[in-house]
């Protein structure tokens, strides 16, 4: 599967200039290093935490590990089994109830349940429709090694299992 970087450079010239791909290499460096800070972010039952404004998008925040998976560029500390497993406890969590939809079937205004403080002046119905970003995945052939590969703990799972994990640090 081609990555974006190598689909815009087909179609896009300025994309080929010698100065943007260090500056490409450096934010997916990045990217990569905040997939993995993402992945520690949920907790071995699949919660994480509820942070800042934007809350309310529920499961928008897994984006860029989403993308990372769907570019086939997640960090080699993050296996396919491992994202997947954790990004569908969440998913779970977040949508198997009932709790987050109107009586219509359509996302609810709230993070988790009926909590209308928690909602910001000028976001409507229509952002919540943001958590979709968290499903890039589903871009991937059934085939890909993101859905056959064997499930895998997550890191918090590993750690609180007892399981030794290494130190997390920065990528060199």
């Amino acid at each position: 599967m081609e990555n974006a970087v190598n689909i815009l450079c087909e179609t896009d010239r300025e994309f080929l200039s010698p100065s943007y791909l260090p500056l490409y290499e450096k934010a997916l460096k990045r990217m990569q290093r905040y997939g993995c800070i993402l992945e520690r972010l949920i907790s071995p039952e699949g919660y994480f935490p509820v942070i800042g404004r934007s809350a309310t998008y529920r499961t928008a925040v897994f984006q860029p590990l989403a993308m990372l998976a769907l570019n086939e560029e997640l960090p080699q500390s993050l296996s396919c089994g491992q994202v997947r497993t954790a990004l569908t406890a969440v998913f779970r969590k977040m949508f198997e109830g009932e709790q987050n939809f109107t009586s219509d079937g359509y996302l609810a205004l709230d993070v988790n349940g009926y909590q209308p403080h928690a909602v910001d002046y000028y976001t409507n119905t229509g952002s919540f429709y943001m958590a979709s970003l968290g499903f890039l995945p589903l871009g991937l052939p059934a085939s890909h090694s993101f859905w056959t590969s064997q499930a895998e703990p997550w890191t918090s799972q590993k750690v609180w299992s007892g399981a030794d994990v290494g130190v997390d640090r920065k990528f060199i």
